[in-house]
């Protein structure tokens, strides 16, 4: 664009003219022009040279570009300048031009911008296009002279419409005239006009021109936007080695403006770009480079090479490149917060948003910065005015949390989150969509637009927003319940180490929620989660280590993460670290150390706890023996209905510990603790039941035999006999002396001596069961050995008579003597009858 340029095609025309015009000029003269324009040097040499040699300005002009351009003489631009002078001296127009080309290139004499100025506008005044042209581009740079882009303007519009439309020159001014109508330097600004101009240079082939056509395509300014045409003149352009159109092709393939988007072929443009010096395409190239990507190896090194470099032409934005070099340690710098804010710093004095929120972020921090909250948020406005999504999403959690002097203002909050989260940023898509489902920051309680936001989040790979479109999934809020794709919502956030995704991904593969049920694979998510600290999963880590539940049992390991998660307040896990510390099982036998945890659970009214403290009371286990405080814990835990608290708690109003004796009270603990499965109280309900309790509680058999039948079934050795007597007297229940014996026979076999005596009876009665005197005997034997006095005197009546067993009248004694002794009066009576 800032060239000064010799076109000598026009200058020949000018030539001819003045030839042919000057009917005095010698044969010679016109014959030596003649060849120079066949191209036969030798011959114009020989004609022209002894002309120039005696002073003749014309052919001195001719023979001086013979010898600037090597033409049949050797390049001697020393002897070209010579000529040059003298025939300019001499007032030859054309040499004005040249002898201004001279000094403005330094060849054949010193470099001298102000002389080439002075004799450009010599050759400007005589009317000549290639001295206005030189002359502009010297005014327009202020080269040799000071400044004038105005006067610059006025001469190249002279030669853009009034010059030649073919010529070199006037082609050079449309060029250069239209890039100062595009900016509006020297003349108003007018695109629409500086298309114009540039368009037929520009179908000419120069670049410049085709860049200018290319740039207003680009941005719509002066044409209508049109990113095709762009392409066609910018690739012109860059192929021709024009420096701000490689650079310009490297964001259309970057931001994939009319083409693919090709990020491989963007960095091959902004390199070239950056080779010649353009400040943009270096910092662009940084870039790139410094993010790496699926078609650009990533190197830091190169990226921080272009970053300085543009950086040493002051470009801002390099600065913040170099300034996120410092702040990660990159291309071989040092990690360097304060370099990193000094560097964001300059930049963001210019101006440039992102290095004021970069800058933000490192004063929230106290990052190379001392912290401070207030030119944190003074900075994430600057940037947020500007649009930079993440400053808009900085500011609305400063307003959320009221930092840096704000008044904390949820409305804000929500207000700035929205804008960034319309510009993706995932983290303000997440809050956006916590707020809405919710019900927070003064937002509508709105599940399915939460939903919605938490969807955006989540596909842009926030693992917050997993976690939580995985949590409304999973539950149906919001959106259609979906385990199955909760669960892969959950590994998506799992596998970026998010614990609450890691810790649900075990609750699913636990519970077989969404997948197949799979403890092992359950355990090895609870056991990241719960090493990233979070509570639920160390007590879930812990429970299924104790257990060896889809892990090897290991009582010990489990107790260290119990205590983990009990030390974060998890009732759960303190009651079962309390546990551990009162069996000794997998850590040191503690019973003090065991009523602290259950304590501390039972503050946030854990029934196990509730009961393990009654019971620790009533034994005085770990703490003193306390019958009253055990009642009062117990009574907790039973209001809980807690089935062990309550029949705990009858058992307590049966016996008058720790409270007065109260049957009737006992049978409502009863009651409730046999409705909870307790095999002790539902026989206690149906012992009460037979019996009744005056007038408080009638008996009812039919209803004792239910609770009987109900323990029974649960292998408690009282009611299965107590239901055997039931059936086999056909109280309350049927009489069937069948299911009696069979009842009788189950608590017989748990060493119950009365079933014991039952069963003797029946097989010696056969009731219920084939008479067998042998069987009798056996069982009469073992509850007779067990003091029962009715067994003891049936005994000694088999061995009298020799039934079941060989008869021996000492043994039937020996028997009755010891029914006797317990008041048995048959025994008594048998014994009276033999003189004893």
């Amino acid at each position: 664009m800032k060239r000064i340029t010799n076109h000598w095609a026009g200058l020949w025309a000018a030539l001819f003219l003045l030839l042919a015009a000057n009917t005095a000029l010698g044969q010679d003269l016109k014959a030596g022009y003649q060849a120079y324009q066949k191209q036969d040097f030798k011959k114009a040499m020989e004609l022209l040279g002894p002309l120039a040699n005696k002073g003749d300005k014309t052919a001195q002009y001719i023979v001086g570009q013979m010898y600037a351009n090597g033409q049949g003489v050797p390049v001697d631009q020393g002897k070209a300048f010579g000529l040059f002078k003298s025939s300019a001296e001499a007032d030859m127009p054309n040499a004005y031009v040249s002898l201004g080309l001279a000094y403005t290139n330094g060849r054949g004499t010193a470099k001298n911008d102000a002389e080439a100025v002075k004799w450009f506008r010599k050759a400007a005044e005589k009317g000549l296009p290639d001295g206005m042209l030189n002359l502009a581009v010297m005014l327009a740079d202020g080269r040799g002279t000071p400044k004038n882009e105005a006067e610059a303007a006025k001469y190249f519009q002279v030669v853009a419409d009034k010059g030649d439309p073919k010529s070199p020159a006037t082609l050079q001014a449309m060029d250069r005239l239209g890039f100062m109508l595009f900016y509006g330097q020297g003349v108003p600004k007018n695109p629409q006009q500086a298309v114009t101009y540039w368009q037929k240079p520009a179908d000419a082939g120069m670049a410049n021109a085709q860049f200018g056509l290319g740039l207003a395509n680009a941005t719509g300014e002066g044409t209508a936007q049109n990113d095709p045409q762009a392409l066609k003149w910018l690739e012109k352009a860059a192929d021709q080695g024009v420096a701000g159109a490689q650079a310009l092709l490297g964001d259309f393939y970057a931001q994939g403006r009319g083409v693919k988007t090709d990020e491989k072929t963007a960095l091959k443009y902004y390199l070239a770009a950056a080779e010649k010096g353009q400040a943009d395409a270096q910092f662009n190239a940084g870039v790139l480079l410094s993010s790496g990507g699926p078609t650009i190896t990533k190197n830091d090194g190169e990226a921080l090479k272009w970053f300085q470099a543009a950086a040493k032409q002051g470009h801002n934005k390099a600065a913040y490149g170099l300034g996120l070099m410092y702040a990660e340690g990159k291309g071989g710098l040092p990690k360097d917060p304060k370099k990193a804010a000094e560097n964001y710093q300059i930049a963001a004095n210019a101006g440039f948003d992102l290095a004021q929120y970069n800058l933000g972020l490192a004063y929230e921090r106290g990052e190379g910065v001392p912290k401070n909250d207030k030119t944190a948020v003074d900075l994430y406005q600057k940037a947020a005015a500007s649009g930079v999504p993440n400053a808009m999403f900085r500011l609305g959690m400063a307003y959320s949390s009221g930092m840096g002097g704000l008044k904390a203002d949820p409305a804000q909050a929500v207000s700035w989150w929205t804008k960034a989260a319309q510009k993706g940023v995932a983290e303000a898509q997440y809050n956006l969509g916590s707020a809405y489902f919710n019900g927070t920051h003064g937002q509508k309680k709105d599940q399915a637009e939460g939903v919605k936001w938490y969807r955006l989040a989540a596909d842009q790979g926030d693992a917050s927003g997993q976690y939580s479109l995985g949590i409304a999934l999973g539950a149906g809020q919001g959106v259609a319940q979906d385990e199955r794709e909760a669960l892969k919502y959950f590994i998506k956030a799992a596998g970026q180490n998010h614990a609450g995704g890691q810790y649900m991904c075990g609750v699913y593969f636990d519970e077989g929620r969404g997948t197949s049920k799979n403890p092992n694979q359950a355990v090895l998510y609870y056991e990241k989660a719960a090493n990233q600290g979070h509570a639920q999963a160390q007590y879930q880590f812990a429970l299924h280590t104790d257990q060896g539940d889809g892990t090897s049992k290991n009582a010990s390991k489990a107790v260290d993460y119990y205590s983990k998660a009990a030390n974060q307040g998890v009732a759960d896990a303190q009651f079962y670290l309390g546990a551990h510390l009162s069996s000794g099982d997998g850590t040191k036998k503690d019973p003090e150390g065991a009523v602290s945890w259950w304590l501390k659970a039972a503050e946030q009214n854990h029934t196990e706890a509730e009961y393990n403290l009654g019971y620790a009371h009533m034994k005085g286990q770990g703490v003193k023996a306390d019958p009253k405080k055990a009642v009062s814990w117990y009574t907790k835990a039973a209001k809980k209905n807690h089935a062990q608290a309550a029949n705990a708690l009858g058992f307590a109003f049966t016996e008058g510990q720790g409270v007065d004796q109260n049957l009737v009270e006992a049978f409502k603990w009863y009651r409730i603790a046999a409705e909870g499965g307790i095999a002790d109280a539902q026989y206690n309900v149906g012992l009460t039941l037979s019996r009744g309790i005056g007038k408080d509680i009638k008996a009812n058999e039919a209803e004792a035999a239910t609770y009987f039948r109900k323990a029974a079934e649960q292998n408690h050795a009282k009611a299965q006999y107590s239901l055997g007597m039931a059936l086999n007297s056909g109280k309350g229940v049927g009489k069937d002396q069948a299911e009696a014996f069979q009842w009788f026979s189950k608590a017989a076999d748990q060493d119950y001596t009365d079933a014991q005596y039952q069963v003797g009876a029946a097989y010696a009665t056969g009731a219920g069961t084939a008479r067998d005197d042998s069987k009798a005997a056996d069982w009469f034997t073992k509850a007779a050995k067990k003091g029962h006095a009715e067994a003891q005197y049936n005994l000694g009546v088999l061995y009298a008579k020799g039934e079941g067993v060989d008869k021996d009248d000492t043994q039937a004694i020996n028997w009755w003597k010891l029914a006797a002794a317990q008041g048995h009066a048959n025994a008594k009576k048998a014994l009276k009858e033999l003189g004893m």
